[in-house]
């Protein structure tokens, strides 16, 4: 999202931060500007999520991935709706998508949505949250770490 907030920005960067430090190969991930294409039935354009992981090697293009493993979206007022519903909705078309997380910039709140458990929500507001897709524990006071909520 053009012109994030500083909770935003400060939200992605710590994440792409942890997941960076942890991740293990050969898994990779991407900030801002990695597009995902969606090509399904009534759904065929690019979404650019504030963060994604996916494994080496399965990219049809440069610039942009149709096999993401794990996506993550920070969401702020003016993105909530889309992020919550048509991104959500659509992101889970894809095959190679194990997990979708949103972050709330606002609230001190997670939403984490896994195939393995037929995408029902579960909500993380402390502790530490295991992204199964990558094999990654992310602790909520890390990612809030900066953020005045």
């Amino acid at each position: 999202m053009a012109g994030a907030s500083r909770a935003h920005d400060t939200l992605t960067f710590n994440l792409a931060g942890l997941l960076h430090a942890r991740l293990q190969p050969p898994c990779q991930g991407f900030v801002a500007d990695m597009k995902v294409r969606i090509r399904a039935e009534g759904c065929d354009g690019f979404y650019y999520p504030d963060l994604l992981v996916q494994y080496v090697g399965e990219f049809a293009d440069d610039d942009w991935t149709e096999q993401p493993t794990l996506i993550v979206e920070v969401i702020s007022p003016a993105t909530e709706r889309v992020d919550k519903h048509e991104k959500r909705l659509n992101y889970q078309r894809l095959p190679s998508l194990e997990e979708y997380l949103l972050v709330h910039q606002d609230i001190r709140e997670l939403w984490l949505y896994r195939r393995a458990r037929q995408w029902q929500r579960e909500v993380h507001v402390d502790g530490v949250v295991r992204l199964e897709s990558v094999g990654v524990d992310v602790a909520v006071d890390e990612l809030y770490r900066g953020v005045g909520v």
